[in-house]
This record gives C-alpha cells, sequence and structure tokens, in this order.
C-alpha cells in the first residue's frame, strides 16, 4: 500500500513539474508577435493587442522574421539567417532556447503549424512542404507558395503560380479545390484562415486599383468577397491575419518608406494603429492562451487547442 502511494505522489509532483513549466513558458495574456527594425537590425518583438509594452525578444546580430505562435503559445517559430540560409527556427514564447528545426540548411519560408503542433507547412523554392516538427519526415505536397494550415486541419490553404487563385489542399488526398480568382491584371499576395475554420483573408491588387493592394475577406467555399479597406493612395496592405476570436484582422500598411502594424474590427470597421518605431513593422501574429485553462496536462494541450477552435 506504501508504494502505491509512493507511485501516486511521485506522478503528482511530475504533473505538476509540468503543469508548471508549461505555464511559464505560455504567456499569461493575449500577446502579438512581430517583426521589426526599429534597434537596426530585424528582430522578433512582442506587444500587447493595444500596442503596449513592445520587446525585443531575439536581440541577434542576424536578420529575424515572419514570427508565429505555436497552437499552446510554448513557442515561437521565426525564419532566420543566423546560419547562412534563411531558414525555420523555434524559440520559447520569452525568446529563449533558439533551435534550428532542420539538420540540412535551406532556404524555407512562411512558415505555418498544423492545429495540433505536430507538423509545419513551409514554402521553398516555388513548392510547399509538410514535415513534422522536428524536422524530419518531409515530404514536398504541392508547388505553390504562402500555405496556411486550417485550424480544422484538413486543409492548407495556399496560392498557386502565377499568384491569381486561392486554392486548398486536402492534407490527406492531395486533392485540390480552387476556391477563388482574382481578375484578370491583379494578383494576391497571401491568404490566413479565420479561427472558426469557415472564413479566409487575403491581400491582393484588383485591376481597378493597381498601385493599392488591399485585403478581403470571404468564406471557406469563395463566396460573400468582401473588401475590407478602401485603397486610397499611397496605399499598399499586406501580411493579414486574424485575431484569435476572429473578430479583428491584423495587417502591414507601406505608405510613405514605412511599414506598420494595424488593427482592425471586421463589425465597426475601426481601425487602430499599433506600431510607431522604427521604419519596417511587419507579420504580425496574435496569441490568446484563454483556451488553454481547459485542459492542464502538457500532452494534451495542443490536441484541445485544436478541438477548441472547431468549435
Amino acid at each position: 500500500m506504501k508504494r502505491i502511494y509512493g507511485l501516486c505522489a511521485l506522478i503528482f509532483v511530475l504533473l505538476c513539474q509540468q503543469i508548471c513549466t508549461l505555464s511559464a513558458r505560455v504567456p499569461k495574456t493575449s500577446k502579438i508577435t512581430f517583426q521589426s527594425n526599429r534597434d537596426g537590425n530585424d528582430e522578433i518583438y512582442l506587444m500587447n493587442p493595444d500596442g503596449s509594452q513592445q520587446i525585443n525578444l531575439t536581440r541577434h546580430p542576424s536578420g529575424d522574421f515572419s514570427p508565429i505562435w505555436s497552437p499552446t503559445g510554448e513557442e515561437i517559430l521565426f525564419q532566420s539567417n543566423r546560419d547562412g540560409k534563411f531558414d525555420l527556427y523555434l524559440m520559447a514564447a520569452n525568446g529563449k532556447n533558439v533551435r534550428a528545426i532542420f539538420r540540412e540548411r535551406r532556404n524555407r519560408n512562411s512558415p505555418s503549424w498544423s492545429p495540433d503542433g505536430k507538423k509545419i507547412a513551409y514554402a521553398s523554392n516555388g513548392s510547399i512542404y509538410i514535415s513534422t516538427r522536428d524536422g524530419k519526415n518531409i515530404k514536398k505536397v504541392v508547388q505553390g507558395r504562402a500555405p496556411a494550415w486550417s485550424p480544422i486541419g484538413e486543409w492548407i490553404a495556399f496560392i498557386p503560380m502565377p499568384p491569381v487563385e486561392i486554392r486548398l489542399l486536402n492534407t490527406e488526398t492531395g486533392e485540390q479545390e480552387p476556391i477563388f480568382r482574382i481578375q484578370l491584371g491583379g494578383r494576391l499576395e497571401d491568404v490566413s484562415w479565420a479561427p472558426d475554420g469557415h472564413h479566409l483573408a487575403f491581400s491582393g491588387i484588383d485591376r481597378a486599383f493597381w498601385q493599392q493592394q488591399t485585403i478581403y475577406t470571404l468564406n471557406r467555399n469563395g463566396t460573400m468577397v468582401k473588401r475590407v479597406l478602401k485603397p486610397k493612395a499611397p496605399f499598399w496592405v499586406e501580411a493579414v491575419t486574424w485575431s484569435p476570436r476572429g473578430d479583428k484582422l491584423l495587417y502591414v500598411q507601406r505608405a510613405n518608406g514605412q511599414s506598420q502594424i494595424f488593427k482592425i474590427g471586421l463589425m465597426d470597421r475601426r481601425g487602430e494603429q499599433l506600431t510607431h518605431e522604427g521604419n519596417f513593422n511587419s507579420d504580425a501574429h496574435w496569441f490568446d492562451p484563454v483556451g488553454l485553462q481547459v485542459q492542464p496536462q502538457a500532452n494534451l494541450l495542443t490536441t484541445r487547442w485544436g478541438e477548441l477552435k472547431r468549435q
């Protein structure tokens, strides 16, 4: 009986240590990660959703770009040339424990997590690949760029070449489904899923506004295309992503030689500029830990987060 009690106590202690370790890594409040050159070099930063408390996470002489949160908020996946190639790296949410994902370095960009956090989609040399999070089991799945993994997990949205169409790739069957094609003379830049998995946002150029790129939303089946921002020179908008609740969009506006991050509500269409320092701020990605409170076990958090996004 004493052995049973002892074993139970040991399991309890180990579980508590696991939970405490995870809690120390995951932000306690909603945070946005982004890249900025305000310190004279491209670095990864954190800020609050209102733009306050902007801090540098990487502080490295190399260039660091395109940060995205892991589904549980424990880690940030980003691109860097610190080992020569513009490859993909992982770091803890506080900027510690930076390590390369892949053993063999090559130029990889536009990373996107699977909703369970076990795989990564990325682009390289005109094609899209999927690998496990440890950089193994690499598989080329389609030609194209800007992969965005659906929160439901079954589909990856991407832009083939030429960049005039949004397609969905079934990750199980390899089937492709075209859902949207921009008018002749236009082009598409990037695409992002809403947390509900039923809507997307993208940035693109309409032929009627060739000098001004803006952002749109649409349903998963390609219907109900809505322009979020009306172009007005000087105006160039890109790198659109959703808030965790799906009620706002983050985007980058380029004008007058600067690139700044903005937030806009989809209901009230009220915009807010979040960054002001430096002449280049981009690639914002938003994380909110509220959905993680329902499942304390660290090894189940990723699965539970994927399930929550389906609801």
